[in-house]
């Protein structure tokens, strides 16, 4: 946006007690629109800066005087060919006699101001950049609620000008209603007014518009509001789909660059909406000085648990609590959510599903996340049957209290290593079952399999070794403070020697209370 010199004194003549002294035929002058920082545009006296509005003060006057004829000229000959928009000589001072006469031949607008330069210049600075800041028009309703700037959006007909009217009644603010005109004032601030044609209306259905100061008074209505909250109305089946029920991170929305905290509110019979954005706005300033009720509410969390775990190995009568931490691939995750078409809560706010904003909101999720994990069982749920899963899960909460919980688990190599494994063997080296006719569509368990694994020579002593191992370390483990160890064994398919190999293990290990599962069968 292009700002002519005369606006620019227009509007600022009053506040700065600005004189035009001379130069008036230049008053048709603009920015260059290159240009779009203050801090370029207006500041003292610099000849390195064309197009620049020039502020010359005690110091430039004295630094002018002390130039002999010579200078002064290529002084003058600089600063016209800059092509500044204006001079302004600020503290009352008088421009040389010299430098009037150049800009009445130039047509170059100069101004006096008695306020000192620094303040010229601080004012203009912040005039300009209202004047040339990007804008843009949204839709919804602006509304100053208990002094924050809110955002009213929504689908039509979701009643977010029944709020607004409601809100208006307990004592808030109109700001603009339909046509919202934002602009960014600062690298962190968005400022909102409303058009001029619009001002002080309020459209309601069956109602049609409504002036909003002429009914309510002048108290019910405001010129303009830095925006800080978007409380976005939706349906309620389309919140169960999109949004969780408690998201780990706040929301936002980009407008401008500008990320803006966002909530979102579902719209049903019953609910009280006004209320709801009241307690949304407070929630907000709450956050805005740094107190985040989900950050307080899972730190009482860890808390609690840490208190309770500790409490439970002391056996004063505490109920002993277990975390079972369940967790999958990426590529598992991905895939999940693209089928369910259920928004991840750390997504970034407003934008779609794409596989690499999807990846980064995992990732992030597993950050967060880690100090939990670190003490809990860990579960891979990636390619389970939510009926096996379900029984790893009651094994774990169903075993024996004891020092440390051991799971042996088969996997199959070909389907990857399982992630939350904690040590891992291979039993690739045992003869495969799988190369005889009569045993290739049998698993593990079955007997025929286990008599053929038997009569090998490395079998048993693979089984051996790994018992005589974990009953020589799993002791260390227990005084490290592990509370879960996940031994997982692994073969080509995950059906055959792994298997044997974990079912063995479980039954000479059946005094350590040793879960067992298998990954790769169908039923287990």
């Amino acid at each position: 946006m292009s700002v002519t010199i005369q606006q620019l004194f227009t509007e600022t003549a009053e506040s700065l007690a600005l004189a035009w002294v001379d130069g008036e035929c230049g008053a048709g002058r603009c920015f260059l629109d290159s240009l779009r920082e203050p801090a370029d545009m207006v500041g003292y006296l610099n000849l390195i800066h064309p197009n620049r509005l020039h502020v010359i003060g005690s110091n430039e006057v004295a630094y002018y005087e002390r130039l002999d004829d010579i200078r002064r000229e290529a002084f003058f000959v600089e600063l016209l060919k800059g092509r500044p928009p204006a001079i302004v000589m600020a503290e009352g001072l008088s421009a040389p006699e010299e430098l009037r006469s150049r800009a009445h031949a130039d047509d170059l607008p100069l101004w006096v101001s008695p306020l000192p330069a620094a303040r010229v210049i601080e004012r203009l600075r912040q005039h300009l950049g209202k004047a040339i800041a990007e804008q843009t028009t949204v839709h919804g309703v602006l509304m100053d609620v208990l002094g924050l700037g809110v955002l009213l959006q929504g689908e039509s007909g979701l009643g977010k000008s029944e709020l607004a009217l409601e809100l208006i009644s307990r004592g808030h603010g109109l700001v603009a209603d339909d046509a919202v005109e934002l602009a960014r004032i600062s690298p962190v601030l968005l400022e909102g007014k409303c058009p001029v044609l619009l001002q002080n209306m309020l459209e309601v259905r069956g109602l049609g518009l409504l002036d909003i100061r002429t009914i309510f008074g002048e108290a019910a209505v405001r010129r303009k509001i830095r925006l800080r909250l978007i409380v976005h109305l939706m349906r309620r089946s389309t919140m169960e789909q999109e949004y969780e029920r408690l998201p780990l991170q706040a929301i936002t929305q980009t407008i401008l660059g500008i990320e803006i905290p966002k909530v979102v509110i579902p719209v049903a019979e019953g609910r009280n909406l006004a209320v709801l954005t009241e307690a949304a706005v407070r929630s907000t300033i709450l956050r805005l000085r740094g107190i985040d009720s989900m950050k307080v509410f899972f730190e009482r969390q860890r808390a609690l648990m840490d208190e309770e775990q500790q409490a439970g190995s002391t056996g004063e009568g505490s109920v002993e609590t277990q975390t079972i931490f369940l967790e999958a691939r990426d590529h598992e995750l991905v895939q999940r959510f693209s089928e369910t078409r259920r928004r991840h809560p750390l997504a970034p706010g407003g934008e779609q599903l794409a596989s690499q904003g999807l990846r980064e909101a995992i990732a992030k999720e597993r950050s967060m996340l880690e100090a939990v994990r670190q003490g809990a069982a860990t579960l891979d749920s990636t390619g389970i049957h939510p009926r096996q899963l379900r029984r790893w899960i009651s094994d774990i909460a169903a075993a024996t209290a004891k020092s440390i919980t051991l799971s042996l688990e088969s996997f199959a190599f070909k389907h990857g290593v399982p992630e939350h494994a904690d040590l891992l063997f291979d039993a690739r080296c045992l003869p495969n079952p799988h190369y005889e006719d009569h045993l290739r569509a049998l698993d593990g368990r079955d007997l025929a399999v286990a008599d053929y694994l038997e009569a090998s020579e490395q079998g048993p002593a693979l089984v051996s070794s790994i018992e005589g191992w974990l009953r020589r370390w799993l002791p260390e483990y227990a005084q490290d403070q592990r509370s879960y160890l996940t031994v997982a064994i692994g073969c080509t398919g995950g059906q055959h020697r792994s298997v044997w190999t974990v079912e063995q293990l479980g039954h000479r290990l059946a005094d350590l209370g040793a879960i067992i599962r298998h990954r790769s069968l169908v039923q287990a």
